[in-house]
């Protein structure tokens, strides 16, 4: 086994699947070059995570990155356009229409995330919404995405998701991602007695936590309140910190290895048959 070969084990979309790809990063930051090799599953929207680490080691550690598979992720990563994208494999036919693709996003292309969101919002599989609901479901997403970058000093955003269609675990990911300053080291540059990076994230959960010098905080809390009902799953990852609601569960945890930037995984249960309204609309349908 080559120095410089890094092995993942299997990546899912929680906490594991994180501190794997926060390894990964550790292991390469000091290297010339790496060359990754996947042998076992990798959640396609993680895909998202993947190339925001990939940018931080190419640029700031001026650090090779290469591939190789004996796994079929190689077709679903070539499916979602990662690895087109990434490392110049040719693309192959999403037929079945699972994926939403890897996109790099700059900061003066904001309109093209808007985009990838008003996609995300109406495949068929999301649960119904009102309109005034889906309206301001787009509107925090894209607040999301906005406080992402200025949080992170950086000009661009990774996103990425994906459709995961078994019976028992029926559900749609949108991830996104950066790999500058995040939102963890932010916050405790702004506020010098929160100490952790779990807690500054926590600190930047609440609604009308800000850093800047205008009210709202990450334009998470509408989600946040959605995710409940839904009975998906919302994860924040900044530094060591794993911010995770999964419905009326709160976990907060501590990764055992630090990721540079912001992460943040949208999870939809899309068993969920119930139809959305905000309680101010004038109906008798409320949440």
């Amino acid at each position: 086994m080559s120095d410089n070969s890094f092995y993942f084990n299997s990546v899912n979309h929680d906490l594991n699947g994180f501190n794997e790809i926060g390894r990964f990063y550790n292991f390469a930051k000091n290297l010339e070059s790496v060359e990754i090799n996947m042998y076992y599953f990798f959640s396609a929207n993680l895909s998202s995570c993947l190339g925001a680490v990939i940018e931080k080691l190419k640029n700031f550690h001026q650090c090779t990155v290469n591939i190789n598979f004996i796994s079929k992720a190689k077709i679903t990563l070539r499916k979602n356009n990662f690895l087109v994208k990434e490392f110049g494999f040719d693309p192959y036919p999403d037929t079945n229409r699972t994926t939403i693709r890897y996109e790099k996003i700059e900061n003066d292309t904001l309109n093209n995330a808007s985009l990838i969101i008003e996609k995300y919002l109406n495949r068929d599989e999301m649960p119904t919404m009102s309109t005034l609901l889906k309206d301001l479901f787009s509107d925090s997403v894209h607040e999301l995405l906005t406080n992402v970058w200025e949080h992170s000093n950086n000009d661009t955003v990774y996103i990425c998701g994906q459709q995961y269609p078994a019976t028992n675990n029926s559900c749609l990911d949108l991830t996104i991602s950066d790999s500058g300053q995040g939102i963890a080291t932010k916050v405790r540059d702004f506020i010098k007695d929160i100490n952790t990076d779990i807690d500054a994230v926590a600190w930047a959960m609440q609604n009308g936590n800000t850093t800047k010098n205008t009210s709202g905080g990450l334009g998470l809390s509408l989600l946040e309140e959605f995710i409940i009902k839904n009975e998906g799953t919302l994860q924040v990852v900044s530094g060591t910190a794993f911010y995770e609601r999964k419905g009326e569960q709160l976990n907060k945890r501590q990764l055992n290895y630090y990721l540079p930037g912001t992460y943040i995984n949208i999870i939809i249960n899309t068993k969920d048959r119930k139809h959305y309204y905000l309680k101010s609309e004038k109906t008798k349908i409320k949440w």
